[in-house]
């Protein structure tokens, strides 16, 4: 009778022993190299001799790791200011999974996790296992795309105005470009104040930058002052303007007239020769009126009213005023009054004469 112990070593450890069967299935479940050995020993005690215990020789068992597989998934994605999400398909192993991001298609040149629009490389790498080889994959492209700008800018727009005919456009914070409208190129325009000529076309917009595309393009058009600037009568109305004077060629005319017989009225101001405000008024508008382009900052412009022939300023041609344009006209009265040489001179001729009282004549 024989006896028969199996023994084992892993990977060229202290040998163990495995089993005492004469039939032997190998323990061992994990990759690696295995040596084993039998044992055999006489147990008869009948036997005149006794051999000694006889070992066999080794024979060497070598399990294999599984080749493992491994391909990362990663989405291209808009800017959002996040990192990538990245996962994994067709894994084939059993080890931990960790991802590392290259800017260049060889994997040689390392980076954080991006959060920037730009195209980059991601590779995954699975650890070895007791089964599994480690692996790594092959680098996988992935773009963060520009997220589109679709904020329009908003800066302070200031149109000409009565005594300023530029425009004005301010600027409160950089990160804008701009362009006229017959350029093709836009160019920076940090924050400030900055000055255009009226009919000057402007394009603006948010500058592109690394995350964002350039922003929708606001058009700006100065445009030319189209208020009141002056005193200009209709035309073939009864007023004409001469020498810093509004003539009129008639009387009875009330402020109400007065502006309806101009081109604009915007801003337009009548004062009395006292100087009250008739604007919303139906008075007769006397000689020595004023009439004025005003705005918030006071009068721009201002003519003085002369009533052809009204040299009384009641705001009608009487026998008074008639006799009084006889006397200057025959040297028997002098003109006082700045205005009065003109108000008498309803002919226009720059003299005084008896023509001009019968032209008064014919008004009474």
């Amino acid at each position: 009778t024989v006896s028969i112990a199996w023994y084992g070593s892993a990977n060229g450890s202290t040998p163990q022993k495995i089993g005492e069967e004469n039939t032997l299935i190998p323990p061992y479940t994990v990759a690696g190299s295995y040596t084993i050995y039998a044992v055999i020993t006489n147990r008869n005690d009948k036997c005149e001799t006794k051999t000694t215990a006889i070992t066999t020789n080794n024979t060497v068992i070598t399990i294999f790791k599984y080749d493992t597989v491994i391909t990362p998934i990663c989405n291209s994605y808009v800017y959002n200011g996040n990192t990538p999400a990245v996962s994994f398909t067709d894994y084939i192993g059993d080890g931990d999974v960790t991802y590392r991001f290259f800017s260049d298609a060889d994997a040689t040149l390392e980076i954080e996790a991006p959060c920037n629009a730009g195209t980059y490389y991601v590779v995954a790498y699975a650890t070895e296992t007791d089964m599994y080889q480690s692996a790594v994959s092959l680098p996988l492209s992935f773009t963060i795309a520009k997220a589109e700008n679709t904020v329009l800018p908003s800066p302070s727009i200031q149109q000409s105005t009565l005594r300023d005919r530029n425009g004005y456009l301010t600027i409160v914070q950089d990160g804008l470009e701009f362009r006229f409208g017959n350029s093709s190129n836009f160019a920076p325009l940090s924050a400030g104040t900055y000055a255009y000529e009226e009919g000057t076309v402007l394009e603006l917009r948010y500058t592109e930058t690394h995350n964002q595309t350039a922003g929708p393009v606001l058009t700006i058009t100065f445009t030319p002052f189209s208020g009141t600037e002056s005193v200009l009568p209709k035309e073939n109305s009864i007023l004409s303007v001469l020498n810093g004077y509004l003539l009129v060629r008639g009387d009875n005319l009330t402020v109400t007239d007065l502006l309806n017989a101009l081109i604009k009225t915007e801003n337009v101001t009548v004062y009395g020769p006292d100087g009250i405000l008739l604007n919303g008024t139906n008075c007769l508008v006397c000689n020595g009126s004023m009439i004025a382009v005003e705005d918030e900052i006071g009068i721009y412009t201002s003519l003085t009213v002369v009533i052809l022939g009204d040299l009384n300023a009641n705001g009608t041609v009487d026998d008074s005023d008639v006799s009084l344009i006889l006397d200057f006209a025959g040297g028997t009265k002098l003109v006082t009054e700045d205005f009065d040489s003109v108000t008498a001179d309803f002919d226009g001729d720059g003299k005084i004469t008896t023509k001009d009282a019968y032209l008064a004549v014919l008004c009474t």
